[in-house]
């Protein structure tokens, strides 16, 4: 009976102290396969032979080529170019699954492409154009939400323009339609809503802001901007992501219910403070680093606080001229 071995010796000889294919047998290597099928895929003008093609170098391409070796000087190359080449494909490929009107299927494609590679972000724009083309909007939510809250916590960078533009078409196909009160209830108050401070993106943080400047100018009530900065300059960026959401985890507990704070790039943090003048947002400063210090002991994060008067940020130039003059008249 053979064995294994034996298998193995047929088609892998040793001849002068070097291993080299038998060149008296057949052999068939995947990556040559998903080669020919995807250049075959990508110059065939028929749509749906050109689909079906795809789809079989697809099923091929389960990763990087040679991950074990793939910092090798001889496979970085080779690594590059099947990887270009299935993200070309797959672009492709999803482009006429659309056109054809295979919601489905380019349903699919798109999730295994994000699957492998998560920063393949305009396979999430298909995905979300897919979802709301077939009717499930809420899905694609579900997943602009998952893939933006990837980007900020691992590549600390805000989703694209063109991600957000598909964000507000499922917006607008879930609840543009004459709406029940369900459904309002739902996008209103639905989500449990959790205890600590309110953890938001750029854009509600701004509007919130300027929400609360007009506050201020009718009730002359005071309100600090406290900027939190990570220090730390020469450090990786998933040791930055770790920092970061100690940090976040600091903030929802240590400020009051309902502050609202927002993560601006990959190093910083703003709060609002309502009603605190910058001396007050010292004070909180002092106390959200006490509780950084007491919950992560041993974290090698180093932060910079900074407390700003949200009244004198939002003056105008001629209003912040009048306050001058009147202090030297004072």
């Amino acid at each position: 009976m053979s064995t294994f071995l034996d298998y193995y010796k047929v088609i892998i000889r040793n001849e002068k102290g070097y291993y080299r294919w038998a060149p008296d047998r057949e052999t068939q290597l995947d990556v040559e396969q998903f080669e020919t099928l995807a250049k075959a895929a990508l110059a065939e003008e028929d749509m749906e032979k050109s689909v079906a093609l795809a789809q079989e170098a697809v099923a091929l391409y389960t990763g990087d080529f040679l991950t074990e070796s793939a910092a090798e000087f001889w496979c970085i190359n080779l690594n590059t170019y099947y990887r270009s080449l299935y993200t070309r494909l797959c672009r492709a490929a999803v482009d006429r699954l659309l056109k054809l009107g295979r919601i489905t299927d380019a349903e699919k494609l798109c999730t295994g492409v994000i699957r492998l590679d998560p920063a393949a972000e305009e396979f999430s724009v298909f995905l979300m154009q897919a979802l709301i083309k077939n009717k499930n909007p809420k899905k694609a939510l579900e997943h602009y939400d998952y893939i933006a809250s990837l980007y900020r916590e691992v590549y600390g960078v805000s989703p694209s323009a063109e991600l957000e533009a598909q964000k507000a078409l499922a917006v607008q196909e879930l609840y543009g339609s004459e709406t029940s009160e369900d459904d309002i209830h739902t996008f209103l108050l639905a989500k449990e809503q959790e205890p600590g401070a309110f953890c938001c993106d750029n854009n509600v943080f701004r509007e919130i802001v300027n929400l609360q400047v007009r506050e201020m100018r009718r009730n002359d009530t005071p309100a600090a901007l406290m900027i939190v900065r990570l220090a730390n300059r020469s450090i990786d960026p998933e040791k930055r992501a770790v920092y970061m959401k100690q940090m976040e985890g600091t903030l929802l507990n240590e400020l009051r219910a309902g502050d609202p704070f927002t993560k601006v790039g990959a190093n910083q943090f703003w709060v609002l403070l309502p009603g605190a003048t910058g001396e007050n947002g010292g004070l909180v400063s002092r106390r959200v680093f006490n509780r950084f210090q007491k919950e992560y002991p041993k974290s090698g994060a180093a932060y910079t606080f900074k407390s700003l008067d949200l009244r004198h940020i939002h003056m105008s130039a001629e209003e912040k001229a009048t306050e001058k003059t009147e202090r030297r008249k004072a």
